[in-house]
Formats: C-alpha cells, structure tokens, sequence
C-alpha cells in the first residue's frame, strides 16, 4: 500500500503541513477507503500490516543522512533544504498519527 492518511487524520492536516507538497498530491487515501475500493471490485478485507513505525524509521534516517553529506553534493542548498523540510513532515505526520503505511490483505470471494 502506498503512503496513506491516517484513520483519524483530517485530510487538511496533510495539506497544510507539507506531506502532500511532497508527492505533489491535492490529497490522500486511507485504508478505509482502499478497503471500500477492494470491496466494491469483490475482495474481501483480511487484515492490515500496520508498518508506519517503518516509513517513519526509514525517512528519519534518510533525513540524517541527507543532512550529514550535505557538503559533500552536488546539488543546490535549497533542494536539500526542501528535502529535509518535507521528511520532516513526513516523519511528523507519521509520528502524530497522520500517516500511516503498511499492508492491506485482502482475499477474492
């Protein structure tokens, strides 16, 4: 499942906070809805993986990353800082209940 909003999350939050900047999005799914989608073309929901903590990790360490070879590319410090300003939001959004991301399971009936 791609990056998605979290069950509670109020879309506008991910709006206003730069999470959809970055993937240039007007907006996000949440695993409802990909559940209705599913249902509506005859799959039956099984579970959902919960892996936000994983996204979460792995752009939190990108960022760090990102940030500690900054000197060393040859890219523009604006980028970079663009970059970090939207991994940032994302680790938030994630953090904060946002975002979530994991794996829906689903079966054909």
């Amino acid at each position: 499942m791609p990056a998605a909003r979290g069950t509670n999350c109020d879309p506008e939050v991910l709006a206003s906070t730069g999470v959809l900047k970055r993937i240039h999005l007007e907006n996000m799914g949440s695993p409802e809805v990909y559940k209705k989608h599913a249902a509506d073309n005859g799959l039956k929901f099984v579970k959902f993986e919960d892996r936000t903590a994983c996204i979460v990790h792995h752009y939190g360490t990108v960022s760090k990353i990102l940030e500690a070879k900054r000197g060393e590319l040859s890219c523009s410090a604006q980028f970079v800082d663009n970059m970090l300003a939207g991994l940032s939001a994302w680790v938030a959004a994630g953090d904060n209940g946002s975002l979530c991301w994991g794996f829906l399971v689903f079966q054909k009936e």
